[in-house]
Formats: C-alpha cells, sequence, structure tokens
C-alpha cells in the first residue's frame, strides 16, 4: 500500500493528538491542551489547502473535511478556551470535566485520523486516468430541465386538499406556521412520495445555472429568476443546509472551471462569503413543535461539539451504545447497517412501510428532546462521530472516518479525472462532494435523493441529446 509522505505526516499529527487526549482521559490534565493543538494544527491545514487550491491541486476532499469538522465541532470549543470559560455544553451550559472534554478530544480526532486511512485506503484502489471530453455538443435538453423544475415543486401544489394556488401558499409559508411535514423526507412522513419530488430542487437548481451557461443575456436572466425561486422555495421548507450544498457545488465548479488565475483576495472573499451564509443558514432556528424556550445546541447552528460532548458523556458511561456493546458485532455492523439503511431508504413507505431506520433517531431525540423526531418537530444532529460513537462505541467511530474518507476520495479523484472535461461531467463528483461537506453534522440517508434526481437526469438527458431533442 502506497503512501504519500504528506498523508503520512498528517495521519502522525492526528496519531498525536489523538494520544494528548487519550492520555487527558486518563490523567485528568486540562482539555485545553488538547483542543489548542487540534485547533491550531487543523487551521494551519486548512491554509495549506486553500494555498493549493489557489495553485489549482485538487484537494477538495481534505479541504472541506477539515473545514466542515473545524466549523461544527472544533471552533466553538477554542472560542471558550480563549475566553477563559469551561467546556462548552448542551441547553447553554458548559462542564469544567476535563474528562468528558478530552474524551470527546478522543473521538473527534479519531474521526479525522481514519478519514485519512480511508482516503489512502481508496487512493490505492481508486486510480482513473484523466480523461479529456470537452465536447461543445454537451448540453442540457430544455425539455427535460423543464419536466425536472415541474417535479421539483410540483409537492407544492399537491400537498393539502385546497386548489393548487392555495395549496402553494399555504407550503411556501408553513415554515412560519409550524408546519415542517417537508423536513421529514428520509424518515415518517406521510406523503413520502410527494415529500420525495421535492429532494429534486437542488439538482435542479444547479442544473437551471448550468443551462443558461453560453446564451444569451435573456435566457441567462429567466434561468436567474427560476433559480431564486428554487431557493426561495427551498428555504421554505425550513431546511438548513440545502442552500449550502448549492453554494459549496458551486464555489468548486468556479475554482475548477476558472481560467483566470485566481488570488489569495478572490477566493478568500468567495470562502469567506460562504461561510457567512452557511452560519446564517444553520442558525436558522425550526419552528416546529419543540418549545421556543429549549436550547438546544443541534437546532440554534453549528455547535454541534456540544452534541458531542453529551454523547461522550452518556454513552459508554451511564448508558449502552444503542446498537451493540459486543466488541464483534461493534466491528461487523457499522458499515453492513449503513448500507442497509441507505439502500432501503428510497423504497416509499407507502410499498415498504417498515422498512428499516437508523433506531439511534428516535433514541437519541427522546433523551434530548422527549420527541422521537417523527412529530414533524425538531430533530438533533449529533455529527457523525456522535452518531457512530452512540451506536457502536469508538470502533464505529473508526469505520465511519473510513468510510468517509473513502467516499470523500471517490469523488476528488473524479473531479481530479475530468477536470478538463464538459461541466455537465463534472456534476456528480462535485454535488457529491459538497453532499459529504454538509453530512458533517448528520450522515442521514435522505440526504443522498437528491444526488440520485440528477445522476437521473444525466442519464436521461444523454439519452435526449443522442436522439437530437437537446436545446
Amino acid at each position: 500500500m502506497k503512501i504519500k509522505i504528506v498523508d503520512l505526516k498528517e495521519i502522525w499529527l492526528y496519531a498525536l493528538i489523538f494520544v494528548v487526549f487519550s492520555l487527558g482521559t486518563v490523567f485528568n490534565f486540562s482539555w485545553k491542551i488538547g483542543w489548542s493543538v487540534l485547533m491550531i494544527s487543523t487551521s494551519l491545514l486548512i491554509l495549506f489547502y486553500i494555498y493549493h487550491l489557489l495553485n489549482k491541486k485538487i484537494i477538495f476532499d481534505k479541504f472541506l473535511f477539515l473545514l466542515g469538522v473545524f466549523i461544527f465541532i472544533i471552533l466553538e470549543p477554542y472560542i471558550f478556551l480563549l475566553q477563559g470559560s469551561d467546556f462548552p455544553f448542551i441547553d447553554n451550559r458548559t462542564i469544567s470535566d476535563n474528562y468528558v472534554a478530552n474524551k470527546t478530544g478522543v473521538i473527534a480526532s479519531t474521526y479525522i485520523l481514519f478519514f485519512y486511512i480511508g482516503r489512502i485506503i481508496a487512493s490505492n484502489l481508486i486510480k482513473p486516468k484523466v480523461v479529456i471530453d470537452n465536447n461543445k455538443n454537451s448540453r442540457i435538453s430544455l425539455f427535460l430541465l423543464s419536466l425536472f423544475i415541474l417535479i421539483a415543486v410540483s409537492p407544492f401544489f399537491i400537498q393539502g386538499t385546497d386548489s393548487f394556488i392555495n395549496n402553494f401558499l399555504n407550503n411556501i409559508v408553513g415554515r412560519s406556521t409550524g408546519n415542517i411535514g417537508f423536513t421529514s423526507v428520509s424518515l415518517g412522513s406521510t406523503n413520502p412520495v410527494i415529500v420525495l419530488l421535492g429532494a429534486a430542487i437542488l439538482p435542479t437548481i444547479i442544473l437551471t445555472a448550468v443551462y443558461a451557461m453560453g446564451k444569451n443575456i435573456l435566457v441567462k436572466a429567466l434561468s436567474l429568476l427560476v433559480s431564486i425561486g428554487l431557493i426561495f422555495i427551498y428555504a421554505s421548507l425550513g431546511g438548513r443546509s440545502g442552500i449550502v450544498i448549492i453554494m459549496v457545488a458551486f464555489l468548486i465548479l468556479w475554482l475548477v472551471k476558472s481560467k483566470e488565475k485566481l488570488s489569495v483576495v478572490k477566493i478568500s472573499i468567495a470562502i469567506s462569503a460562504s461561510i457567512v451564509i452557511m452560519m446564517y443558514q444553520i442558525n436558522y432556528r425550526d419552528s416546529g413543535l419543540v418549545d421556543s424556550d429549549m436550547d438546544l445546541s443541534a437546532i440554534s447552528g453549528h455547535e454541534l461539539n456540544r452534541e458531542l460532548a453529551f454523547i461522550s458523556s452518556h454513552y459508554g458511561e451511564t448508558s449502552d451504545f444503542i446498537e451493540t456493546n459486543n466488541v464483534l458485532t461493534s466491528s461487523m455492523f457499522p458499515i453492513i447497517d449503513t448500507f442497509v439503511i441507505f439502500a432501503t431508504n428510497p423504497i416509499p413507505r407507502l410499498i415498504w412501510n417498515d422498512k428499516p431506520i437508523d433506531n439511534s433517531f428516535p433514541q437519541y431525540n427522546s433523551l434530548r428532546t422527549g420527541l422521537t423526531g417523527f412529530e414533524g418537530s425538531s430533530n438533533i444532529t449529533p455529527t457523525i462521530p456522535g452518531r457512530y460513537y452512540m451506536k457502536y462505541g469508538i470502533i464505529g467511530v473508526i469505520e465511519a472516518g473510513v468510510l468517509i474518507g473513502f467516499l470523500w476520495f471517490w469523488s476528488n479523484i473524479y473531479i481530479r479525472k475530468h477536470l478538463n472535461s464538459h461541466i455537465l461531467v463534472l456534476l456528480v463528483p462535485v454535488f457529491s462532494s459538497s453532499l459529504l461537506f454538509i453530512v458533517t453534522r448528520d450522515l442521514s440517508a435522505g440526504r443522498v435523493y437528491p444526488l440520485l434526481f440528477l445522476v437521473l437526469f444525466l442519464y436521461l438527458n444523454r439519452i435526449k441529446i443522442k436522439k437530437g431533442k437537446g436545446c
């Protein structure tokens, strides 16, 4: 197995950080030591990756992975450290328990460390050759794009018992009235097929923008209006991450297809603007059935390190892990369970009402909010390492890191493979990389639906273009 020197150095770095946190749990020394090293090291690596992106090197997997971990897990503890506060905990509290803070660091550093391991495994198995396929005839069928726009907005017109227009008006203001049924896409919606269609919105926004490229000013203006309308409609669903996915996808496409030299100022403005918009989106509180007085970190936004701290203090300490406490089954189940849930989730509940669900979802939500999350209420997103730790223990975190590292390297290597191809060829790996960035918050099967719609569109589009029906 070949390992690049730079990867080996980063593995040793996070292995050292893991050791520091582990020793902290044993000897109970200050949590601030490990979290300072973790914050400084990750910040420097992110800056290092930005430098390479400026030089057109394709390392979106490392950059976006650590940026996601930085925002959702590392940032707030370090801010509290600089302020001289104790470690941040749920319900707007802090704790002075060095053991819990260091154990939280153990989980986070394990996840990062094994991301690199998964990435290295993938790099030795996936070795596609660079393809140059800048076919000028590659284009998008206007008929098919119009059909997908119709599919994307149709749930707003058919969800309800009133007229089409009244249904639409009621649905787009549903969030302000506490009706957030559309957000239960991956779980127990009473209209799963209708909700599923709404997942077409995100890829349709990207496809609409791509379609407008090279067209006249009128087509560009109309496409912009359609995209803004779709974004507005999607935002009305209450989701806090979809707009971020679109934003990251466009940022990647801009970085890889821009012919002008990228300056530090331009890329810094782009990334900073993206982070600001993302922070605004993820801090947009759900209204649902959760009491407005409750201060839940996963609902208020990006401070998911608090959920990770709560999980580390609870599971494996006062409560058993949700799925299994046996070392052998913990080694076997994580990847298998993940595959089963993702493979069966797209099947509508109208066909298979008792299809498998993630057992940790209702149990953890009940523990934290008193509600299972199936009631159409806000729900808790405990991050990928948090979810896998509460289910299987540290072995689950290891396997989650390997899985995410493998998948992210796949998306990165295929961006590199098709770097000089037509932009349509790039859409699947770029969208996959954008999805992986936001699922740092939580890995749920419902998030794969937009990607499936994108793949379906590209497949149907290829057929129509071959028949000479594209525009």
